[in-house]
């Protein structure tokens, strides 16, 4: 486990996919690595699989899955995708909702439970998607008990959905971009759903050069989001007013966009790899295109990259698929220092005070120290491969694999 060195550090939320404003970052927290003890504090199994990550809401932490229940019927063939919510401190089951699709085909890579879900206020919301329905469902977080649903229509798209919903103040946004929909005639979107009725508030018509696997961020009273087609957007989140958009891009972008100071960062590739990362620089009402990222430069496909500070000052840090680990001077895009871990990647890194974590497809969880050359400081192997993103809240950890949730404690000086 391991040991924090500052009591000033705890949030007691992370409340979507990367924490707060998806952006994967705590600050003030400081990790004696030397302290590192096993067990876990707990884990559960899941059933079936999934990619999505953890939130947590105080002591209750929330997780997807889903498994496909055969039987000897195949049109009665079904898949069951589930929304658990645990105990925080101690892994206890306190509600389990489910609900049904039929089978469909999908990357790989990818399964029945991509999308994270999102807690705000008293409500969970979450989404389902397949071939015969696109679905948002919000939920009492403490009972699991159905609110309403929104019907979306189906959801067309070669590799499955990627994209994760957000909540902007009484709002929840709901990427709706699906290349084949396009392909199909049929209008493509992002809606604002009212957070306590599911009614649309606003809607703003979309193209979908490809299906985009990017979850929005907000920054300065902006939606900011990110696809092939629009590429980055500055959109008003009270009306979906889009003030200004930038950079379209002619290959799939899977990476959600990272903030720093009036700089988004946003990576594009094709084929599992990174082609293009670039940043657009925000201006009052406006953006434009800063620099883009050279080689020797390794640019990241899936994973999204995250911003922390070392003693020199803010730094990008990006994790390539291949376990290519970069630090940048993010105002000029200059490589100050790099390392190699072991693995392919397509969780995301998060960075808690000066430890950056980041877990392999291979099922092992990896801390680096944030510096501008960073360091292996240790890793424990989880047994199971693992695409999610790790969770951190009130001082614990919380990490996926494909069918089990670990809870690590981080004791508190």
């Amino acid at each position: 486990m391991f040991w924090i060195a500052s009591s000033s550090a705890f949030c007691e939320e992370w409340p979507r996919f990367r924490g707060p404003n998806g952006q994967g970052t705590v600050e003030n927290v400081v990790f004696d690595p030397k302290v590192l003890t096993e067990p876990s504090l707990w884990k559960v199994d899941l059933p079936g699989v999934g990619t999505s990550s953890p939130i947590v809401d105080g002591n209750r932490v929330y997780i997807t899955s889903a498994a496909e229940e055969n039987t000897d019927d195949p049109a009665k063939h079904a898949v069951v995708h589930h929304v658990f919510c645990f105990e925080a401190a101690t892994g206890k089951p306190l509600w389990d909702r489910k609900e049904s699709s039929t089978p469909f085909k999908k990357h790989r890579l990818n399964t029945y439970a991509s999308p994270t879900p999102v807690v705000d206020g008293d409500r969970l919301f979450y989404s389902i998607a397949a071939p015969e329905m696109y679905r948002v469902f919000a939920l009492d977080k403490l009972t699991g008990k159905p609110l309403w649903v929104r019907e979306l229509g189906p959801f067309q798209s070669e590799n499955g959905i990627g994209y994760s919903l957000i909540a902007a103040g009484n709002l929840v946004i709901v990427p709706n971009e699906q290349k084949e929909k396009e392909q199909a005639g049929e209008d493509c979107e992002i809606l604002a759903l009212n957070a306590e009725t599911g009614e649309t508030v606003w809607r703003l018509p979309r193209k979908a050069l490809h299906t985009p696997k990017s979850t929005p961020c907000l920054r300065n009273g902006e939606l900011i989001t990110t696809s092939s087609a629009h590429g980055v957007s500055g959109i008003d989140p009270k009306t979906g007013n889009e003030r200004w958009s930038v950079r379209p891009m002619k290959l799939r972008v899977v990476s959600s966009p990272v903030l720093c100071d009036d700089l988004v960062f946003v990576a594009n590739g094709v084929g599992g790899a990174g082609r293009e990362m670039f940043a657009v620089k925000i201006r009052e009402g406006n953006a434009e295109a800063a620099y883009e990222l050279k080689k020797p430069f390794v640019v990241p496909y899936v994973p999204t990259s995250v911003v922390g500070k070392t003693p020199a000052g803010k730094r990008l840090f990006t994790v390539g698929d291949f376990g290519d680990v970069t630090c940048l001077d993010p105002a000029s895009g200059k490589i100050i220092g790099d390392l190699h871990i072991d693995g392919v990647f397509y969780g995301s890194p998060i960075i808690l005070g000066n430890v950056l974590l980041v877990v392999s497809f291979e099922g092992v969880l990896y801390a680096l120290s944030v510096a501008d050359v960073p360091k292996l400081l240790f890793r424990i192997e989880l047994g199971e491969a693992s695409k999610g993103t790790p969770a951190y809240a009130s001082g614990q950890l919380f990490v996926r694999t494909d069918s089990k949730l670990f809870a690590f404690r981080l004791h508190e000086q």
